[in-house]
């Protein structure tokens, strides 16, 4: 039996066109050359291909309907159209510190959005921190000293933070003689605050009960260091970095606390 090549169907805009409308309802002949501006003699052409790839199949009623093969191979479509996207960006920059399970499950960033302008990023990366209102948690490359200005009021307000950091997390000098860090110190105690320790962070990771965000690693640098991020609000973006926090906070190996190098 001749292998069916999927991918060459997909990747065909007439065809994957046809396939989302039938994604939908099925439908006949007539109604898909409607939705797609096709003549009929075309369509057919495109209808043939797809049933001999066991894509669509026809009813007793005469219209076409996904098969199963179909309808679970649409739900990948996320996943191409989030690289593709996103292709120029991840020339330069790396999914290094990401579970093969999570990129797996790239597609579920496909509603993110990328904001490359770096007072822009930063200032969307606050509003993430300052929004959230029941709980905050974060894979830190880096903490800024203004963070601490943040957790202040949200200790107050019972806001758990859960933050991972690495060896290489840096933060700026003075950090530790801050007085804003004493008051954190103080939360952790109490367990409204609580720190992991890892080896190395290579991601940023922030989700918040509302928001979440992405800064990927750099090629050339190995670090995230730079700040382009990823923005999303949708479910399953937020979940998608939930996973990724709690793969750092229970799956990564944990080490002795140590101090933040100053940078």
């Amino acid at each position: 039996m001749e292998k069916i090549n999927l991918l060459s169907e997909f990747a065909s805009g007439p065809r994957l066109e046809i396939l989302k409308i039938l994604e939908k309802s099925d439908a006949k002949p007539a109604q898909i050359a409607k939705q797609t501006n096709t003549t009929i003699q075309a369509l057919t052409r495109h209808l043939e291909r797809l049933s001999d790839s066991k894509l669509i199949e026809k009813t007793q009623t005469g219209s076409f309907s996904l098969t199963p093969i179909a309808k679970t191979s649409l739900y990948q479509l996320p996943f191409f159209d989030f690289l593709s996207k996103h292709n120029d960006f991840f020339l330069n920059h790396s999914f290094d510190g990401i579970p093969d399970t999570l990129l797996s499950r790239l597609g579920d960033l496909n509603s993110g959005e990328l904001e490359v302008n770096p007072m822009k990023a930063i200032q969307k990366a606050r509003d993430v921190y300052v929004n959230s209102k029941e709980w905050f948690h974060a894979c830190a490359y880096t903490i800024p000293l203004e963070m601490y200005d943040y957790a202040e009021n949200k200790l107050k307000n019972k806001v758990n933070l859960n933050m991972v950091v690495g060896k290489n997390t840096f933060v700026p000098k003075g950090f530790y003689s801050v007085p804003k860090r004493k008051f954190w110190e103080k939360y952790a105690k109490n367990g409204l605050v609580e720190e992991r320790f890892v080896e190395h962070i290579p991601i940023n990771v922030v989700v918040t009960e509302s928001d979440a965000h992405l800064i990927f690693a750099n090629k050339e640098l190995g670090e995230p260091l730079e700040p382009i991020i990823l923005f999303g609000k949708d479910e399953l973006f937020r979940n998608w970095c939930t996973d990724l926090f709690e793969y750092y906070w229970n799956d990564v190996p944990k080490i002795p606390e140590f101090k933040l190098q100053e940078r």
